[in-house]
């Protein structure tokens, strides 16, 4: 199984065999008093990203940092203008001196060449990491130019895929590549307690085609294959969200992100199929969030699935459409009594292994202990 250091998730496994004086010098480089911390979240509207925001001040005030400040520079260039916010963010990095600073999925159409240096340089002795929590390749869904920039500069880069995301990174310059989890937050999802059933299955999730190519993302071909298939077997019983599909599937519209656990809830079993299934490790956060909804969920195999939802219940994985729908056909002969525990056992596991509230403190003592390497 995939093990955890107490600090965090590393992209090479934990074999046990390290000394106990070793591990204990590196629990101790976890616990350094008076870190500070600067957030770079990549937010539409200022305050979005409630989840790690909340984990962070929550981690001042329980004394593991001694400062939190954040700015949303995506957001800002946007309003201001790339000179200004760039100006705005040195100028509040200069005057709060973070030991630590969390960059989170960049994506402005500007060259930002020089800037985390000039971070680093306001900051000296401050560790820098790149946090994105999508998947990408050389040649299909490619990182935007100012992701580029800024991963050749920083200190470590935290994925949520290893083995061709990994090597991407590499290859792009990344001195070093951390695995961490997708995860999803208990601000807006583990709530919901309705217990009303309206169809059989739901599934969150366009059709998506890289558009200058016009071809299916990896992955996607077969979202569509499982959505016709369990349409053609369910019927109303098999509801969609999200665009893009063709004419012959019935969607019921997009959902706004903070209202899926409501819709899954009306669901007696959940279903995802994600994208770049060759990528070892990786899933869409709606995997977490259809788990913490409180149902069984079905969703594709990827290599590295066995080791992170090894003792997960109620996540059941295919290798193919027809798989899953076999799958999801001998769920649903359960009574709502079986889903039911089933789906709150899965609840309490991603309460305990991938929250924010558990994933991203592992990822600041993570950068804790390398900047202390």
């Amino acid at each position: 199984m995939l093990k955890w250091t107490r600090c965090g998730p590393s992209s090479r496994l934990n074999t046990g065999t390290e000394s106990e004086s070793t591990t204990l010098k590196k629990k101790s480089a976890c616990m350094l008093p008076g870190m500070k911390l600067f957030y770079v979240p990549n937010e539409a509207i200022e305050g979005d990203q409630l989840g790690p925001h909340t984990v962070f001040k929550r981690m001042v005030a329980q004394g593991e940092l001694s400062d939190y400040q954040a700015y949303p520079l995506n957001l800002r260039i946007e309003q201001l203008g790339l000179e200004t916010a760039q100006a705005q963010i040195l100028a509040q990095i200069q005057q709060q001196q973070p030991d630590l600073i969390v960059i989170s999925k960049f994506t402005v159409p500007h060259q930002v060449k020089g800037m985390v240096k000039a971070w680093r340089q306001a900051a000296p002795g401050s560790f820098i990491a790149y946090h994105d929590g999508d998947p990408y390749g050389l040649l299909l869904v490619r990182l935007p130019g100012s992701a580029k920039d800024v991963i050749r500069e920083v200190d470590a880069v935290f994925t949520v895929g290893l083995g061709q995301q990994r090597e991407l990174f590499q290859f792009l310059g990344a001195r070093r590549v951390e695995y961490t989890p997708s995860w999803t937050d208990t601000i807006r999802f583990g709530h919901d307690t309705s217990t009303t059933k309206e169809c059989d299955v739901v599934l969150f999730g366009r059709y998506s085609q890289i558009r200058r190519l016009k071809i299916p993302f990896p992955g996607a071909a077969q979202r569509l294959q499982l959505v016709r298939l369990l349409q053609k077997e369910y019927g109303e019983g098999m509801r969609v969200y999200g665009g893009g599909y063709p004419e012959d599937v019935k969607t019921f519209g997009v959902v706004p992100y903070a209202e899926q656990e409501r819709e899954n809830r009306k669901a007696r079993v959940t279903v995802s199929w994600n994208h770049f299934p060759k990528t070892p490790y990786y899933y869409s956060d709606r995997l977490p969030i259809a788990l913490i909804s409180g149902m069984p969920h079905v969703t594709n195999a990827f290599p590295g699935h066995a080791q992170v939802f090894a003792d997960c219940p109620g996540v059941y994985f295919a290798q193919t459409p027809a798989e899953a729908q076999r799958i999801i056909k001998e769920l649903l002969q359960k009574s709502d009594a079986e889903l039911a525990a089933e789906g709150e056992g899965a609840r309490q596991w991603v309460f305990k292994n991938l929250t924010a509230d558990v994933v991203m403190p592992r990822v600041i003592r993570r950068m804790i202990q390398l900047r202390s390497a």
